[in-house]
Formats: C-alpha cells, sequence, structure tokens
C-alpha cells in the first residue's frame, strides 16, 4: 500500500518504514484470530477494495462461509 508509485514520491524512504510498520499492524490483528490468512488485492486503491476488486472480496467471503459450513 505505501509502496506505490504516488507514495513514495512524496515520502521518499519513509514510504518503506511506513509499509513495514503497516505489515506489523496487519500481522498482529492477524495473530488475534485462530483461521486468519493475509489477502493481497493487487490492483486495488487505498480503502478501495471493495470496489476496485469486488470479485476478490466475494470470493473470499464465500470461501469463509463454506469453511465456517463445513
Amino acid at each position: 500500500m505505501f509502496l506505490n508509485d504516488h507514495f513514495v514520491e512524496t515520502y521518499g524512504e519513509g514510504a518503506e518504514a511506513a509499509n513495514d510498520f503497516w505489515q506489523e499492524g496487519l500481522a498482529f490483528y492477524a495473530g488475534l484470530s485462530s483461521d486468519s490468512r493475509s489477502v493481497v488485492a493487487a490492483g486495488s486503491g487505498m480503502h478501495m477494495i471493495v470496489w476496485d476488486r469486488a470479485d476478490l472480496v466475494l470470493e473470499e467471503v464465500s470461501a469463509l462461509l463454506e469453511r465456517l459450513s463445513g
């Protein structure tokens, strides 16, 4: 997320540190669940996953529901 061209051009080397910090936070929250996984929504903009990658959202929700019912 923080390594896109615009963010890197604006913040320079700080972009990589921000990305590392963000990834650590995501890993922390994922660790709170016994059934977590990380999914990268390639081609999605910041906070626009539901519009940019609706296919991925539907796929992941369907997979979760299948795991819960199985």
